[in-house]
């Protein structure tokens, strides 16, 4: 069985049409958005399915709208679910998400919360200001440029870090501004994010009391499964701590690096994102932390997860003679099809016509023998056929996304799971 953390995504994955499988084909599903269109008193199904996107971004309904998104894809997962996961952590208004789904709060009064989460966040007495992601420095270099900028007047700070390629700012327009061009003087790449107001900085100081009072407001339960913070990235201790720390993460910096550092630190392998979208899995893509992430709005995704979330047992009940005669086969057709980018004519036909030759010897050997694939015989074609993506000149991220696909394909991912998480991607010359 494997260990995993389930994930849940903040402003900014929503996208018309989100939930509207899940709606269409679950009945818990269907039960939780029109829980939620009764709570809000609107048809919020629509906006989610079929609206307009300036409509479902309006400062009273894109929150509700993914929070009901991805609690209804977490409660049909955990249908499914042979095992069950043992961390929740959620990305800003994610945290919400995941705290309904370890019972800490009932959904009918998180639907309510982020309703008056988000009107506050987008209110009016906030100053002027937006959100920039900055891609290409340290955080420390960053930190730097906005303490010399900010101001008593005059604020910019640093209210995501995201992760080691990632860092985001919020703060006054012309505080931004300011930070902006600096850091792409240095290098920096930026990208508007897509929010009313400036989140996750002091900026957000004037509705923080307000949030808190209609926290306080509402009955909080023991947690079934323990909740990363945004506030410290570490688990929450108590039920009673919730009203301060979703008040407080309106103007601190959320901590979202560390938090999928502690998971990797707890030796969780897995982490499975909710819907709406990939945001989560896209930004840990290049992650260095032994982690790998699964989106549930990815069809692609679909087939890891649901290894991931049933029981495997031995590895050995996938190690059928198909499976691993289809090992080769998979090692031969991704020497063909990658796209080659080495020229040098010696190193290309020693380390792949050579090593594509190798593999060719093995199949037709098994196919004389009318048997199945023994296990040096896979260990060596997976060897080969990584020698041969580094002679192309294939990056290690290509071919550890390609070893990891055909691993899953043949069902044969535990036996060789070393490839994909003790390093071995770009070893062999």
């Amino acid at each position: 069985m494997k260990e995993y953390a389930i994930a849940f995504p903040g402003q900014g994955s929503q996208y018309i049409g989100m939930g509207k499988d899940l709606y269409t084909h679950n009945k818990v599903a269907r039960e939780t958005f029109d829980e939620a269109c009764d709570i809000l008193g609107y048809d919020l199904c629509k906006l989610c399915f079929e609206g307009d996107i300036n409509e479902l971004l309006k400062n009273d309904i894109v929150q509700p709208a993914i929070l009901t998104t991805s609690v209804a894809s977490y409660r049909v997962l955990m249908q499914e679910a042979q095992q069950k996961p043992v961390y929740l952590l959620g990305d800003s208004l994610g945290e919400i998400s995941a705290l309904v789904c370890s019972g800490a709060i009932d959904f009918k009064d998180a639907v309510k919360i982020s309703h008056k989460r988000e009107k506050l966040m987008g209110s009016a007495v906030i100053e002027n200001g937006y959100m920039i992601a900055i891609m290409g420095l340290g955080l420390s270099i960053i930190e730097d440029i906005c303490h010399n900028i900010s101001g008593k007047n005059h604020i910019v700070e640093v209210s995501n870090v995201n992760s080691d390629e990632q860092i985001v700012i919020s703060g006054n327009n012309k505080a931004v501004d300011k930070a902006v061009e600096q850091l792409k003087k240095l290098g920096g790449r930026v990208m508007r994010i897509n929010t009313t107001n400036p989140f996750h900085c002091s900026l957000m100081n004037p509705v923080k009391q307000e949030l808190l009072e209609e926290l306080l407001q509402y009955t909080y339960y023991p947690f079934q499964y323990p909740v990363i913070a945004n506030l410290n990235a570490l688990p929450y201790k108590d039920k009673n701590d919730i009203p301060h720390y979703l008040s407080q993460q309106l103007v601190k910096t959320v901590r979202w690096k560390e938090s999928i550092e502690y998971i990797s630190d707890q030796n969780i392998r897995y982490i499975i994102e909710m819907k709406p979208q990939t945001v989560i899995r896209n930004l840990l893509m290049t992650n260095n932390l032994n982690v790998d992430v699964y989106s549930y709005d990815d069809n692609s995704d679909r087939a890891y997860i649901e290894k991931i979330i049933t029981s495997i047992g031995n590895c050995i009940s996938n190690n059928t003679k198909e499976n691993r005669n289809d090992l080769i086969k998979l090692c031969i057709s991704s020497i063909a099809s990658t796209k080659n980018s080495n020229w040098i004519q010696e190193d290309y036909q020693k380390n792949v016509v050579e090593t594509y030759n190798k593999l060719i010897c093995i199949q037709r050997n098994l196919s004389c023998d009318n048997c199945g694939a023994n296990y040096e015989e896979m260990d060596m074609s997976l060897k080969l056929l990584l020698r041969a993506l580094k002679a192309k000149k294939i990056s290690a991220d290509k071919q550890y996304l390609l070893i990891k696909e055909l691993l899953y394909k043949t069902g044969l991912f535990d036996l060789f799971e070393a490839y994909i998480n003790e390093g071995m991607i770009g070893q062999y010359e």
